[in-house]
């Protein structure tokens, strides 16, 4: 993203499953680039394979600032907060 990061989540914040995170919830994201936190909405989700441990979610990022990135959820744990459900 391209403009100033938000805060870190609170406190109370709780670390949720990727199955959680779906189309039309708000989320912060951690870019180690920047060392900031940064708010947008997921659009989009494709799923790829027939479940199982080959599955891949592809969840389609749309920052506050219009940035988009495409990301798979699974195993970013503490780089991703919920903020609102769906």
């Amino acid at each position: 993203p391209r403009r100033r990061g938000v805060g870190a989540p609170t406190a109370g914040s709780k670390l949720r499953g990727p199955e959680e995170y779906t189309i039309g919830c708000r989320v912060k994201v951690f870019w180690t680039s920047d060392d900031s936190w940064y708010a947008g909405l997921i659009e989009d989700q494709q799923t790829s394979g027939e479940g199982g441990p080959d599955e891949v979610t592809l969840s389609k990022i749309v920052y506050d600032d219009g940035d988009v990135e495409v990301l798979n959820l699974v195993g970013i744990g503490e780089r991703i907060f919920l903020l609102t459900h769906a």
